[in-house]
């Protein structure tokens, strides 16, 4: 079953909206475990962390899911797309920082 069988309408919502729940699952989760054990200042690295944290988890997840529509059911395409997406984001972020410090310098 792939993605162009289902709509690529269906594939970015379901997709996207994977993608945002893992995100604060993965940022809540993260937060309250680092928040609990240091209380106060734990808290605001919690949040911190669990951002970065729930990011990746999001980025992963979209990518995962993705590759399952695209690809059909199999966990080794799914994990790879995961990281192909994650991958992809490094190197954009990367890029355009890149650029910016050569349009300053």
């Amino acid at each position: 079953m792939g993605g162009e069988q289902l709509g690529v309408e269906h594939l970015a919502v379901v997709s996207g909206a994977a993608g945002f729940g893992a995100s604060v699952a993965a940022g809540a989760a993260t937060g309250a475990i680092i928040g609990s054990v240091f209380p106060g200042v734990g808290n605001v690295a919690g949040a911190a962390v669990g951002t970065v944290v729930g990011a990746g988890a999001g980025l992963f997840t979209s990518g995962a899911v993705d590759a399952l529509y695209q690809d059909g059911l199999s966990v080794s395409s799914a994990i790879n797309g995961g990281i192909d997406a994650f991958e992809a984001t490094g190197d954009a972020i990367g890029g355009g920082v890149s650029k910016a410090w050569n349009a300053l310098f």
